[in-house]
């Protein structure tokens, strides 16, 4: 039962405030009602209307229609505060799993008045209390606590004020139509990411036993025998080895395969942290998923690139939903 109200309450919602990046509160968005203290007023307004009409008492009678009577401008103005204010998405910012994605929220108005002591926050989350004036929009940054990784909608954005005088709770649900990219939380691992295969093309040399010849250098003890000039050594010279040379090439892979045997999420989650260690150092890398291949890059906006193959991977598209999000990650 609790679950059909809930539907049909969204349902209701979605057609009467459908969601938008920009809103502007007015008479059908808005809702408002007596709060506990107004509710309490109401009563002890009703009293004593109830206790002039018996004792027949005309100054508890104008008492209790000046009370009415302010009641009724509260209403007023109280509307009158929520009215006009617009909601505007600006952008989301990524995060890891369990940690708090931020949504940057722009109110502004073009009414001549402001809007005072305005609560905006989703339900579970810290509210922010502030106000507009109409001079200048406000900026907020809000949170919203992630779960798992992929697309982070976090739904209806509550706004609420008592003003001004507390009698009247006004509110409304908008829906910024927001979403945020939520990264895989990284694990550690021991695991070392895969080097390419060794190419002219590559970045530094190593000596060893390959095809390159690079020169000679005296013979030092464990040099293989093979390497080992013993002409030089026949015609009375000092005994020297021969050097090859090859090139390593710098560029990495970040590879599926090289977690075998571990659950998908735990998979991601080092190859996440990997991901990250190896965006603070120096050279390429690159992404290797089932299906996918990433070529190796350095930057920015390569590390966000495979942040977020690893956060979508495997789950299913959300066609027509557009996210908001600038440069970069949640990562410090």
């Amino acid at each position: 039962m609790r679950s059909f109200i809930r539907q049909t309450l969204k349902h209701w919602l979605d057609k009467r405030i459908p969601p938008a990046t920009s809103v502007t509160l007015n008479q059908q968005r808005i809702f408002i009602f007596p709060s506990r203290y107004g509710l309490a007023y109401l009563g002890m307004s009703m009293g004593l209307l109830l206790a002039a009409t018996n004792y027949e008492k005309n100054m508890i009678f104008a008492l209790a229609f000046w009370l009415l009577s302010l009641f009724l401008v509260a209403i007023l103005h109280s509307y009158l505060n929520l009215s006009g204010l617009t909601i505007t998405a600006i952008s989301a910012h990524p995060a890891f799993a369990g940690d708090h994605a931020e949504f940057a929220i722009e109110l502004s108005t073009r009414k001549r008045w402001g809007h005072e002591d305005i609560r905006i926050g989703w339900p579970g989350e810290e509210a922010v209390l502030t106000h507009v004036t109409p001079a200048q929009p406000m900026r907020l940054m809000l949170t919203h606590l992630s779960h798992a990784r992929g697309w982070l909608r976090p739904g209806r954005l509550l706004i609420e004020s008592g003003y001004p005088l507390g009698l009247l709770r006004v509110w409304t649900w908008v829906d910024p139509d927001m979403q945020a990219l939520i990264y895989p939380k990284p694990m550690q691992t021991h695991v070392r990411p895969e080097p390419m295969t060794h190419s002219e093309a590559g970045d530094h040399r190593a000596q060893g036993q390959h095809d390159e010849f690079r020169g000679f250098r005296d013979y030092q003890p464990g040099d293989p025998l093979r390497q080992v000039m013993w002409k030089t050594l026949a015609k009375g010279q000092t005994l020297q080895s021969c050097l090859y040379q090859d090139y390593i090439d710098l560029r990495q892979w970040i590879d599926w395969e090289q977690f075998e045997g571990m659950e998908r999420e735990e998979r991601l989650a080092k190859m996440c942290w990997l991901t990250l260690a190896l965006a603070k150092g120096e050279g390429y890398y690159g992404l290797r998923l089932p299906g996918f291949t990433l070529a190796p890059a350095e930057g920015e906006s390569h590390r966000a690139a495979v942040l977020k193959e690893l956060a979508l991977f495997e789950l299913p598209s959300a066609p027509g939903q557009q996210s908001l999000q600038p440069e970069g990650d949640g990562h410090d």
